[in-house]
């Protein structure tokens, strides 16, 4: 990432949550203007923050002022919740993505770095993954329409100081702790 960013204004959607605040801790150590975009508030004070969703186009107009780079996290994440909840996955993970290129495009944002999954590659018919995979398909169109230039990361598992502990390595630390 380092050698994507030269001491630019980023904006982190979904900065509060477990990847997103520590990609923001990694970028405020090395000395990056950091922007969070989120629902919920960050874990630091020394950040900026903007209290919203990514459905919404004036907050995200309001967000990208000044922003060279985005890092897009922001994401309806836990697997297990997406069966209950089908049309707001669809919405946040799609259409906010959606919104996020579209303004991004206005402002010539300089890199769109995507928080993808793993489970982009799978076929179960999942929502979540078909959300992921959507959102990269939109992305690299409009590389190609727009000329937007993108990174996509697919996370596997994620884990570590302030995850939910519900992966399956938090799970069998857990057990192991236990003796079971």
């Amino acid at each position: 990432i380092s050698i994507i960013i030269m001491k630019k204004n980023v904006l982190i959607t979904g900065g509060s949550g477990f990847i997103g605040s520590h990609v923001v801790d990694s970028l405020l150590k090395n000395k990056y203007r950091v922007k969070i975009l989120d629902i919920q508030k960050p874990r630091r004070k020394d950040v900026k923050f903007i209290k919203g969703n990514i459905l919404n186009k004036s907050i995200i107009r309001s967000a990208l002022k000044d922003i060279d780079i985005i890092f897009h996290l922001a994401a309806v994440s836990d697997i297990n919740k997406v069966k209950d909840i089908p049309k707001k996955t669809v919405e946040t993970n799609i259409l906010g993505t959606t919104n996020l290129l579209e303004e991004a495009r206005r402002k010539n944002i300089k890199r769109f770095i995507f928080a993808s999954s793993v489970y982009s590659y799978g076929r179960a018919g999942n929502l979540y993954t078909t959300s992921k995979q959507s959102s990269e398909l939109i992305i690299k169109n409009y590389g190609l329409l727009f000329g937007i230039k993108f990174t996509i990361l697919r996370y596997t598992t994620a884990y570590g100081p302030r995850n939910r502990a519900v992966d399956a390595i938090s799970i069998f630390v857990q057990r192991a702790l236990k003796n079971l």
